[in-house]
């Protein structure tokens, strides 16, 4: 397997760069704040986690309409706020590697 020093890589499209790629990792990060006072606000209204709410559904300790469709916001919040992060992650990786050349 090649090292990273030897490697070479297709050119990137010509209207993408640096600068492009940070202005989406800004606007994911500002996506993610929001996500994140989604779920924050579910945290504050029921004072307990997705999983506990959701059980206290499943238990019939809280009426399942409209229960059932916060939760489904609410893991939507949290599986797009991870999403976003596995992106960001990606996008900063090739962002410290384009400045390299």
């Amino acid at each position: 397997m090649p090292s990273a020093t030897t490697m070479t890589f297709p050119p990137l499209p010509l209207n993408i760069g640096v600068d492009k790629i940070k202005n989406l990792l800004d606007n994911l990060k500002s996506r993610e704040l929001l996500l994140k006072q989604v779920s924050g606000q579910f945290e504050q209204k029921y004072q307990c986690s997705l999983e506990q709410f959701e059980t206290k559904i499943d238990n019939l300790e809280l009426p399942e309409h409209p229960c059932w469709e916060e939760s489904i916001e609410w893991r939507n919040a949290i599986e797009q706020t991870q999403q976003i992060q596995l992106i960001w992650s990606i996008l900063k990786w090739l962002t410290d590697l384009l400045r390299q050349f």
